[in-house]
């Protein structure tokens, strides 16, 4: 059974659909932005997900294109009966509107709805106060630093070899399984300054003979070197690299150009571009971004629905370099495609894996002129020797590294409160999470913020370990979270929505973990 893709603007509802709901009846087929088809009976219809949401008061009928589910007919136990979307300001008629649908069967946990209703009573009469001003500290600009002179070395055990970029390369290539030394050269008052980077491919390992040469440079350079791992590149390095960076999976000596290859483009910010290779498969993409594949002797271009303009034209720029470099065989083909147009070929060679695909991704290249840097943020919930919480900027961005920290991530249409495994225990570290996020989410839903998200970010309690929702992780460049999934891997999403976050804080004894125990999933 196929019919036409449903798209939704809520980022909460788009997960519930990734999920595997669709419809088996009334009106028209209606299916995932994905494509996923309805083969499980079982499942619930489009439209009682629907009536799932309004008696969750999450909202009335979703909104979609052409409002397929505004005062349809709906079965309840044998009768049937209209149900309206009720006024944003009528309180009693929605109140009356849940009443009348009653409590029902949960099948997913569910997302949290962007709509500007009450907000829900919090786990606690009065939440733990938080310092939020993380939220709003500016961020200060990377000072620009004049380099005399670049040099890149590649270390192998005890030796070093200078490694020679390609002429007509728009930007330096690392590859993931080389281990390298960037030697940097600036003047300061008169005298030659060198400033030493290591970078570790996430491939390779540092042993004790790669450890003796760096010791060596740093003596030679009289400086200590920065650590640099893949994916966690700093501001400040990228900039002396040119403002971009290219990497490669493997080595650089076993890299040819006509290697089937797919490449993801970002610029976070108007200066920074990151061109990352990776696996060649449909959960590789992402909406956020436009992607590189070469396939065989094709080129094809790939954007995203929220990919950037700047975004658009880095991504055809290394097209071009790619077709460039490869000239003795003849002119390679390029092919341009936009997410949800793409032609069989493309369809049949990624597959029918899940990605992260979402439709209100759109808002980010439609909304976000005045933005500066998309990139997430991480921060850390900490208390002092009063018992006063605050956020604290986490700049490592290695979410799961602490075990037992709290923390709070915002993105750029949602907001993780995410529970490392021993702290799912601290019940007053996740209260006061999830009263930062509330605040956050609030102050963002202000009228001066409406044109750049036109919703209400949901809140979500991710509760490590747990697989990794796919747009969350696809705003990572680095695997944030695999140091504490590495002993398991987790075969199951652990996401509670807001109201279920408050609903179990306020369940929890003293010394009781916050889980998914308890929940009618």
């Amino acid at each position: 059974m196929t019919g036409k893709p449903i798209q939704t603007d809520d980022p909460s509802m788009s997960r519930l659909l990734r999920s595997g709901y669709s419809t088996q009846r009334s009106l028209e087929t209606i299916q995932p932005s994905e494509r996923m088809l309805a083969t499980e009976k079982a499942r619930p219809t489009a439209i009682e997900v629907s009536t799932e949401f309004v008696r969750q008061g999450h909202g009335a009928p979703l909104v979609v294109e052409a409002n397929p589910w505004a005062d349809i007919p709906m079965g309840t136990k044998g009768k049937q009966e209209t149900v309206k979307s009720p006024t944003l300001t009528d309180k009693a008629g929605w109140q009356a509107t849940l009443k009348s649908l009653g409590k029902p069967a949960r099948h997913a946990p569910r997302p949290p709805t962007s709509a500007p209703f009450p907000a829900p009573a919090t786990a606690t009469d009065t939440p733990p106060d938080i310092d939020i001003s993380a939220f709003d500290a500016a961020i200060l600009p990377t000072p620009h630093v004049r380099y005399v002179s670049v040099d890149i070395l590649s270390i192998v055990g005890a030796s070093t070899q200078t490694v020679h970029l390609l002429a007509n390369g728009l930007h330096p290539v690392f590859y993931s399984a080389e281990l390298l030394a960037i030697v940097l050269r600036r003047k300061e008052g008169g005298l030659m300054v060198t400033d030493l980077y290591t970078w570790q491919g996430r491939d390779s390992s540092i042993e004790a003979a790669e450890e003796g040469k760096i010791t060596e440079l740093e003596a030679r350079y009289r400086t200590t070197a920065v650590d640099t791992r893949q994916g966690e590149e700093s501001d400040e390095l990228i900039k002396a690299l040119g403002g971009g960076l290219v990497t490669r999976q493997g080595s650089r000596e076993t890299f040819d150009v006509l290697n089937t290859t797919l490449y993801k483009v970002q610029m976070p910010t108007p200066a920074l571009i990151f061109i990352d290779e990776l696996d060649l498969q449909r959960s590789s993409l992402a909406s956020c971004s436009s992607f590189v594949a070469s396939i065989f002797q094709d080129l094809f271009v790939w954007h995203g629905r929220g990919s950037l303009d700047n975004e658009r034209a880095a991504a055809l720029a290394f097209a071009h370099s790619l077709a460039s470099s490869d000239a003795e065989d003849g002119e390679r083909s390029m092919v341009e495609l936009e997410e949800g147009h793409e032609d069989e070929f493309w369809l049949d060679v990624m597959g029918d894996d899940e990605y992260a695909s979402a439709n209100h991704w759109r808002f980010r290249r439609t909304h976000t002129a005045s933005v500066k840097d998309h990139r997430p943020r991480v921060f850390k919930v900490q208390q002092d020797a009063a018992g006063r919480h605050k956020l604290v900027l986490d700049k490592c961005l290695s979410i799961a590294t602490e075990s037992s920290t709290v923390r709070v991530v915002e993105t750029f249409f949602e907001i993780y409160i995410v529970v490392s495994e021993s702290a799912r225990t601290d019940k007053t570290a996740i209260s006061a999470a999830m009263h930062a996020a509330t605040l956050r989410a609030k102050q963002l839903d202000e009228h001066k913020h409406r044109p750049i998200r036109p919703f209400r970010l949901p809140i979500h309690t991710l509760l490590l370990p747990s697989i990794i929702p796919l747009d969350l992780a696809a705003l990572f460049r680095a695997n944030v979270f695999a140091c504490d999934q590495v002993l398991r891997a987790p075969d199951s999403i652990d996401l509670l929505d807001a109201d279920e976050t408050l609903s179990q804080l306020a369940a929890l004894k003293s010394g009781e973990p916050l889980s998914m125990i308890g929940l009618d999933l």
